[in-house]
């Protein structure tokens, strides 16, 4: 073995690497557990950090290649270091908040639909002078214009003067709820429980400015997330024409107890 100066940065010289000479303490010493020599397959230089890491893997069985190493290099994921964990939040730091929570089963008003139980009590309000759908047009009692199937305000451009079929009132039902239930999508900002969702379909499909952002009371106490002050402003809703409705009065009721009770009742 020649003799070579003794090496005291950890790296072989280019001229040593050439020549094919190697340190004695990396040829010499008797192989042992965590040695490391050419067979190990490293060839060129090592720090002495990265030397002292291999050997510490290597001494607890481990190997730093891996199995989706390409560079032909030695693989290094062995040796990052161990990810950590997220602080969890503690109610005791001065910097905990709670956030705060939407009512139960509350969903955002912009991907909700009205319920076949609001479609029924819907039917209930809006039926015409026989006990179902009007099938032919006839005066509102309410005032406007003329009303015709399960409640709907014959606008300009309509024409219902030949009648329509009871599957007919029907759908002309659903796309009026559609209609109203876009308002309450558009103009409601906070979550809401489909209870609630379809107590102001009712109202919207019976009284659509009360969705006035101007001057809704209703309107601004429900964005404000201030949910009994919403329902308590129903019954203020309660007048056609000046006078107050009677059957208005008992409407608004029955959507307040649905908006806070989640109770569907039927009009009879």
């Amino acid at each position: 073995m020649v003799q070579m100066p003794k090496v005291t940065d950890g790296w072989l010289d280019d001229d040593e690497a050439k020549n094919g000479d190697m340190p004695d303490e990396l040829t010499t010493s008797p192989r042992g557990t965590g040695d490391i020599d050419m067979a190990d397959g490293i060839f060129g230089g090592l720090d002495s950090g990265t030397l002292a890491a291999f050997r510490q893997t290597r001494a607890h069985g481990q190997n730093l290649e891996t199995p989706d190493r390409t560079d032909g290099g030695y693989g290094a994921s062995s040796l990052q270091p161990p990810k950590i964990a997220p602080r969890e939040l503690n109610p005791a730091d001065a910097d905990f908040q709670m956030p705060d929570l939407p009512p139960a089963g509350a969903g955002s008003p912009s991907k909700m639909s009205a319920s076949p139980r609001l479609v029924e009590f819907l039917k209930g309000y809006e039926k015409g002078p026989d006990g179902g759908p009007a099938l032919t047009p006839y005066p509102s009692p309410e005032g406007g214009s003329d009303t015709v199937g399960w409640g709907h305000k014959i606008q300009p451009g309509e024409d219902y003067s030949k009648g329509l079929t009871p599957g007919q009132a029907d759908q002309l039902l659903l796309k009026d709820i559609a209609g109203h239930q876009k308002i309450v999508q558009e103009s409601v900002k906070v979550p809401l429980s489909q209870q609630q969702f379809d107590a102001l379909v009712s109202l919207s499909y019976n009284l659509p400015k009360a969705f006035n952002a101007k001057h809704s009371e209703m309107l601004r106490d429900l964005n404000r997330q201030d949910y009994p002050g919403a329902a308590d402003q129903f019954p203020r809703w309660n007048r056609a024409g000046g006078a107050v409705m009677p059957g208005l009065t008992e409407r608004r009721d029955y959507e307040r107890n649905m908006f806070l009770n989640g109770v569907y009742t039927n009009h009879k």
